[in-house]
């Protein structure tokens, strides 16, 4: 509600102003405000950013929701790299006799464990980039009422960024172990096996 503070005051049988908000110039003139403000004894007032002021309006909820958010974002994490593990360790079981031909043909073990590990970074990349752009498009500027707060939801490039390099990792993570079976696969054994 905005009003008068003549008019409104009396109505609400307030005297004193709790909040003002001020429109400034520019950023820089913020500085020069606070500074005017604090030289005058007169006044006893605490001098805020606006987003210090949502920030401390909105303190216990956030770190509660961020909380929240991170806990059910590694349960996710985990899920999915447990997934990544079982595809990873199905594309290897696939592929034993392939495997052990590249090891009869004088590649290494730690060649064929580098090229598990990079076949799980390139399936983990694409879903990143996805996962950003689904998103960016469906989330990005959008605002969430849950209660009676109101939460804008925001999609910017440092987010974008921590997505991928989870992805990374958890590609990382879920090719590992398959690329050691890969690496340890028996040769003469699997090329003899039908």
């Amino acid at each position: 509600m905005i009003g008068d503070l003549d008019t409104v005051g009396p109505v609400f049988q307030h005297s004193t102003i709790q909040t003002v908000t001020l429109l400034l110039q520019s950023p820089a003139s913020f500085g020069q405000l606070a500074a005017a403000l604090k030289a005058d004894p007169s006044m006893d007032v605490e001098i805020l950013h606006e987003a210090q002021v949502l920030e401390q309006a909105t303190g216990p909820p956030a770190r509660l929701l961020n909380f929240v958010s991170y806990v059910v974002g590694v349960i996710m994490a985990i899920g999915a790299t447990l997934g990544a593990i079982n595809v990873m360790y199905s594309i290897v079981d696939g592929r034993r006799r392939d495997l052990a031909t590249l090891r009869a043909i004088g590649f290494g073990a730690g060649s064929i464990a580098v090229s598990v590990l990079a076949e799980s970074l390139v399936l983990a990349l694409p879903g990143a980039v996805l996962g950003v752009l689904w998103a960016w498009l469906f989330f990005n500027g959008h605002e969430i009422s849950p209660g009676n707060a109101s939460i804008h939801l925001l999609m910017t490039w440092p987010l974008a960024l921590i997505g991928v390099i989870w992805a990374v990792v958890m590609g990382l993570i879920a090719g590992l172990t398959p690329a050691i079976r890969a690496a340890r696969v028996p040769v003469a054994t699997t090329l003899r096996a039908t």
